[in-house]
């Protein structure tokens, strides 16, 4: 959800980060801005999916975010592997029929 926590979580130095931010901000892209006072403004219905084993995702952040959303929402936490692109991976196997609507992504891995 941001890109300096999420840097730090990898236990990237700080003077990598700030390099990569400084780096990003000369061609024009910040990701240093903290997004949390924007969440108001979020329109649409909004699913948040979270593995609780993600290594590298500060749980708190994503609670807080699904907290401060002020739309229809729901939030879906998925006890996968411990492994950052294992939610992502397992939303790929649900994705196909998702989309063809015999399935939902609110379904508990079996």
């Amino acid at each position: 959800l941001n890109y300096t926590v999420f840097a730090r979580s990898l236990g990237w130095p700080g003077w990598i980060i700030r390099g990569g931010n400084k780096v990003l901000k000369e061609r024009g892209i910040n990701l240093e801005d903290d997004f949390l006072p924007y969440i108001p403004d979020i329109e649409a219905p909004t699913r948040v999916i979270q593995n609780t084993n993600d290594p590298w995702t500060d749980l708190d952040l994503v609670n807080r975010f699904y907290q401060e959303l002020q739309v229809e929402k729901d939030m879906v936490w998925w006890d996968l592997k411990n492994r950052r692109a294992a939610a992502y991976a397992y939303l790929a196997i649900l994705l196909k029929p998702y989309l063809l609507g015999s399935t939902s992504i609110s379904k508990s891995p079996e």
